[in-house]
């Protein structure tokens, strides 16, 4: 078993080579989640500009999936980071379960973007309050 995978992952890594396709790269995905543990102002444009890359995993073939997917692998880190820069746990927890199920409620690609909890909303996530005030404006 644990071979198959092994193979599986060593031709997916062939695939993307062929196809000049790399991942984003973890100094710029950390400094993304820095900026939301800091407060930093600069967060929704660089998490923006790195979510629109097209550098990241391909987890479904469906793009309207792939992109739920990313959004919730994104949102749990964001969330982490947030709460090490001072925002108060369960307000964090509870604004992500928000947020997923607005993206949940997405049925195409376009409205993810720009809908309510769509790839747009959690860019706002951390307004740098400890009590997460900024938090659900829209």
């Amino acid at each position: 078993m644990r071979r198959k995978v092994k193979e599986q992952v060593s031709h997916m890594e062939f695939l993307n080579r062929e196809n000049d396709f790399r991942h984003t790269d973890y100094e710029e995905e950390m400094r993304v989640y820095r900026y939301v543990r800091d407060g930093d102002p600069r967060a929704p444009e660089e998490a923006r500009r790195r979510f629109t890359a097209g550098r990241q995993g391909h987890l479904s073939d469906d793009p309207l999936t792939n992109m739920k997917y990313l959004f919730v692998a994104s949102m749990t880190l964001i969330i982490r980071f947030a709460i090490t820069g001072g925002m108060n746990s369960e307000t964090a927890y509870t604004s992500s379960d928000y947020y997923i199920q607005q993206m949940d409620k997405c049925n195409r690609c376009g409205s993810a973007g720009s809908a309510p909890g769509g790839g747009g909303v959690f860019y706002r996530l951390y307004g740098g309050s400890e009590e997460g005030e900024d938090l659900l404006e829209d």
